[in-house]
């Protein structure tokens, strides 16, 4: 019996380390996911306030090459007017006639105003150049600046960009 009781103490007792110096393996804290920033395609500063917009694209209606950007849900919107056949990596002056692709035509819209503040005359520090125009891989990029004017009103529009905008 006492062989019984020490083969029982000596089991409990083997058992009882086992159990006791087992650890759970601390779980290690999952890491926080480093949010993917947002790529812009198309930016500029409108009266020194950023425009940023993802969604900018180009598109050829009627001969004439069409880049637009919008954002918050079409509330503010950029559109320029370039005649297709004539497009080079170059300056262009903005103007209300375009033509044979010496001038651009360049508006800011803010749909709830119903305001479009256009460049509609030449003006030597307005610019608008084509910086990279591949016909092949349909894609166009460029910088942009100008003063649009609405009823009297103005808005400044600097530092603009616009990357690799396919149609």
């Amino acid at each position: 019996m006492k062989t019984i009781f020490n083969k029982t103490i000596l089991v409990v007792t083997l058992l009882s380390i086992v159990l006791l110096g087992c650890k759970k393996k601390e779980e290690e804290p999952e890491p926080t996911p480093t949010p993917t920033p947002t790529t812009y395609n198309f930016t500029a500063k409108v009266d020194g306030v950023d425009y940023k917009s993802s969604n900018g694209k180009a598109q050829i209606m009627s001969g004439i090459l069409l880049i637009s950007a919008t954002k918050d849900n079409d509330e503010f919107s950029f559109v320029f007017n370039l005649w297709y056949d004539s497009i080079q990596v170059k300056t262009y002056q903005y103007g209300s006639a375009m033509n044979n692709g010496q001038y651009a035509k360049a508006e800011y819209n803010i749909t709830s105003a119903q305001a479009d503040y256009e460049a509609s005359s030449p003006v030597i520090t307005d610019k608008f150049t084509v910086t990279k125009f591949d016909k092949s891989a349909k894609k166009i990029s460029g910088t942009f600046n100008f003063t649009g004017i609405h009823d009297g009103n103005q808005k400044v529009i600097t530092e603009g960009t616009f990357t690799d905008l396919t149609w």
